[in-house]
């Protein structure tokens, strides 16, 4: 055996305390004097091994590990490795230490757009890179652009940079986009920006998964088509991580709020490996946030029933406050749970078309469409036990966007960066004000 991976990734982001999943295959049946030793500030150190088979390792990083590299050590002598780790730290999550932000204003106002992040790990710490591709300008068309934003060491977009020569087959909005990099995926190159279904010119719901991929400098090739999904897909959401893309919810072709939850295995060369249906939703959402932490999968609000594409009142019945969550399996990264489990908390008000991140140990949800919007609302979290489970949600008390002049944004792009140190930053990109104004704006926190 020469090749292994962590969590599925190549070099995986990790956190003091988590425990990290070595796969591969001949570490031998027993540990018998097995080893995976991590780097601390004083050398290598013995992690604390707590399953041992041969195709799979499992070991709690302690408390003081730093990025660096991670062994192997087999009974019988042979040392594999050394994989590189990046961990990064988790501070408290505290509202009033994170008030949102301007940065560098996209190329143009779009709306029903989407956008991926990419993180490029070198050492100790990394850089971030945003896709931002299509959806609808100001005139009212259908766009095909695609855009690079690049971020500095503190997780903020300072600059856009055109990428005109991508020829993105078609038009669309309502896609869903998410990111492969070296952190959440066993790739040998950089990075891959995934995008999956939307709607074209012609009102069609589609199937369609391209991907394209962005180096560390910026540089990118072609848009190229992959695997597509077994129907067509709008208004869904998607992440990555432990090697797989999840694709969750949205629309098809008869215009209902879908159940449908697909998943695919991300290739080194960052192709993808087909697409497998996971657990079905309990009910119908479109629009929802979809967000991971650790090994839960959570999916917040969205809408069921009939979905209109350009429009939902704020007062519909088919708004949704309820969280589901499923728990993702260590050993394959597919699922552990037969099926999804709502959450006891809820948030405050049904909401589509909004954002959501992890922020240190915290859910965070923000804007969208929902009852009493700008007035109030706009923001709301839950802490994330160890165990998964959630506090009950709480207003953050920030100052809103629409109170900074930025409207109330519904359908803005929403992709999560990074900080040099892996600190998490959320990001809100364009989107449509209630007022039907199309933003360019660029916020974060």
């Amino acid at each position: 055996m020469e090749f292994f991976t962590i969590d599925g990734a190549a070099q995986p982001a990790v956190t003091p305390g988590d425990t990290i999943t070595c796969d591969g295959n001949g570490f031998g049946s027993t540990q018998g004097n097995g080893l995976v030793l991590v780097t601390t500030a004083s050398g290598l150190t013995s992690a604390e091994v707590v399953e041992w088979r041969d195709d799979q390792v499992r070991a709690r990083l302690p408390d003081e590990a730093q990025s660096g590299s991670v062994f192997v050590v087999l009974d019988r002598g042979d040392s594999l490795g050394p994989l590189p780790l990046f961990v990064r730290l988790r501070d408290p999550f505290v509202p009033q230490d994170r008030p949102w932000s301007e940065a560098a204003r996209a190329p143009r106002a779009l709306w029903g757009a989407a956008a991926a992040a990419l993180r490029y790990p070198s050492d100790s710490t990394l850089t971030s890179l945003v896709v931002l591709t299509a959806g609808i300008s100001t005139d009212g068309e259908l766009t095909d652009s695609t855009y690079l934003g690049t971020a500095d060491a503190t997780g903020t977009i300072v600059s856009w940079t055109a990428a005109p020569d991508t020829l993105m087959p078609q038009p669309r909005y309502h896609h869903a986009m998410t990111g492969a990099d070296r952190l959440n995926a066993p790739l040998t190159i950089d990075g891959v920006a995934y995008m999956i279904g939307g709607i074209d010119t012609a009102g069609r719901v589609l199937p369609d998964v391209l991907g394209i991929g962005v180096n560390s400098l910026g540089e990118y090739g072609l848009w190229t088509s992959l695997t597509p999904l077994p129907g067509g897909r709008a208004g869904a959401g998607v992440t990555t991580g432990l090697g797989k893309i999840i694709v969750v919810g949205g629309f098809g072709p008869d215009s209902l709020a879908s159940r449908a939850v697909q998943v695919a295995s991300v290739n080194e060369d960052g192709t993808i490996n087909g697409w497998f249906e996971g657990p079905a939703l309990p009910e119908g959402r479109a629009f929802p946030a979809v967000v991971s932490y650790g090994r839960k999968l959570y999916v917040i609000g969205g809408e069921t029933g009939l979905v209109l594409p350009d429009t939902i009142d704020p007062q519909s019945p088919n708004l949704r406050a309820s969280v589901y969550a499923i728990t993702l399996s260590p050993r394959s990264g597919f699922f552990a749970d037969t099926a999804w489990t709502e959450l006891p908390v809820a948030l405050s008000v049904g909401r589509t078309r909004h954002a959501a991140f992890v922020l240190d140990s915290a859910l965070v949800v923000t804007g969208g469409v929902y009852p009493g919007a700008p007035s109030g609302g706009e923001t709301e979290f839950a802490l994330i036990r160890p165990d998964g489970s959630l506090t009950p949600f709480a207003q953050s008390g920030q100052t809103p966007i629409a109170d900074l002049g930025g409207g109330t944004l519904r359908g803005a792009a929403a992709p999560l960066l990074w900080n040099a140190r892996g600190g998490a930053r959320a990001t809100l990109i364009g989107g449509r004000q209630a007022n039907g104004e199309l933003s360019h704006s660029v916020w974060w926190h």
